[in-house]
């Protein structure tokens, strides 16, 4: 209705300022899963969670909302806490692992800084309640930042190696970088300007020998072998000796008695 705010309708409904953003973004949710809420195929938890995405993935995150298994005819709605599972992991991007500067507004023009960009959990926190730090929703944004980020460092400093070790698509890798499980020569030569440096005494190898070396391997660890224990108490003999005695022949003692 007109003229209400968030927090006119959190004083007279009694509602969390959380409860009230989740269902304002209600609003945002795309026709087709919209249609499916009204038709109660969704819970309101699947919901409020697909709101808070963009509408251009609400889409691929609301199909992992169902499950087929072997012996279904029809998939099956799987609980909230497996989407919400799905959505931390993959959309969305710790904003505070990334390379670039937050508040740098020409790494990507038409978004602008990071900063002041309302597709982050960071921009109203109210919104995510539950999700821990900063997190970018915007992943193709966020790409092109980093390798805006990236063209510059090279351009700056032409000696840097790009490497790529994350597991990100073959699509969104830079060809020109180094790719898990390969390597590359590259040329040495020695910095006139440095400082000779001494190994300390914990970055020198180490050699442990615990036993006897065999075959010429003294950086192998054998065990010890350790003579068996025996009895040295007399009567502890004798109850030894009478006890194999009786297991041998026990008609003889029976005769006996």
């Amino acid at each position: 209705m007109p003229g209400y705010d968030v927090a006119t309708l959190v004083e007279k409904s009694g509602k969390s300022t959380s409860h009230v953003y989740a269902r304002l973004s209600l609003l945002q949710l795309i026709p087709s899963i919209a249609e499916a809420f009204s038709a109660e195929r969704i819970a309101a938890s699947h919901a409020n969670l697909l709101a808070r995405l963009p509408q251009e993935i609400q889409a691929e995150a609301y199909e992992q909302c169902w499950r087929k298994d072997w012996q279904d005819k029809e998939p099956h709605l799987l609980p909230a806490k497996h989407l919400s599972a799905w959505i931390q992991t993959n959309l969305y991007l710790s904003l505070a692992d990334a390379p670039f500067s937050k508040e740098d507004p020409t790494l990507n023009p038409p978004a602008g800084a990071c900063i002041t960009c309302p597709r982050r959990s960071g921009f109203n926190t109210s919104l995510f309640p539950d999700v821990q730090g900063d997190q970018c929703l915007d992943a193709p944004c966020f790409h092109i930042k980093v390798n805006t980020h990236i063209d510059r460092e090279i351009a700056a400093r032409p000696e840097l190696v790009q490497i790529e070790n994350g597991g990100r698509r073959s699509s969104e890798q830079r060809p020109e970088a180094v790719q898990r499980g390969h390597f590359r020569e590259i040329e040495h030569t020695d910095n006139p300007d440095a400082e000779p440096v001494e190994l300390c005494e914990a970055a020198k190898p180490a050699i442990i020998v615990y036993g006897k070396a065999r075959r010429n391997h003294p950086h192998r660890l054998h065990r010890q072998q350790l003579p068996h224990p025996r009895p040295t108490s007399s009567s502890t003999q004798g109850r030894t000796s009478r006890t194999r005695d009786a297991t041998r022949s026990p008609g003889r003692n029976r005769g006996g008695d």
